[in-house]
């Protein structure tokens, strides 16, 4: 596997952890203010179709199916459930920053010109990417 090939990869299960997390998150957290639960499923979500954007890409680039999509979800789901005793604040900030850190490096990566297809991809995804970098902000107001 080339590494273009496994970064790929790693972004579809990155991406499917994330849908779990957040999902997880979503629940724990819809009382915490007006509708901030549905926010961050609805970030889950976003997650999700990036997920299947980079398996759509992946199996037309080297006609391969990832079939992890459940595993990953799963494991995501796992990490939302063990970090509950984690203050809030703390965990959006975690995934703030983390959120920032893929948007800058996706913007990189389109400055410096991937391929083509790829880099549809990447311009279709970055703008979540950087409206999930402002959780924290907009659940505490700062960053």
């Amino acid at each position: 596997m080339d590494k273009f090939q496994a970064e790929v990869r790693s972004n579809f299960r990155t991406e499917m952890f994330a849908f779990g997390l957040y999902t997880v998150l979503g629940n724990q957290y819809k009382n915490f203010k007006p509708n901030f639960g549905e926010h961050l499923k609805e970030a889950g979500k976003q997650e999700h179709m990036h997920g299947r954007i980079f398996r759509q890409f992946y199996k037309k680039q080297y006609n391969i199916e990832l079939k992890e999509e459940k595993l990953c979800i799963a494991f995501g789901k796992l990490v939302g459930y063990a970090l509950t005793p984690i203050p809030l604040s703390k965990k959006l900030k975690m995934i703030s920053d983390n959120e920032a850190s893929v948007a800058v490096k996706i913007e990189k990566q389109i400055a410096d010109g991937v391929h083509k297809d790829y880099l549809k991809v990447l311009e279709r995804i970055l703008p979540d990417e950087i409206a999930h970098s402002k959780i924290y902000s907009e659940a505490f107001g700062d960053n």
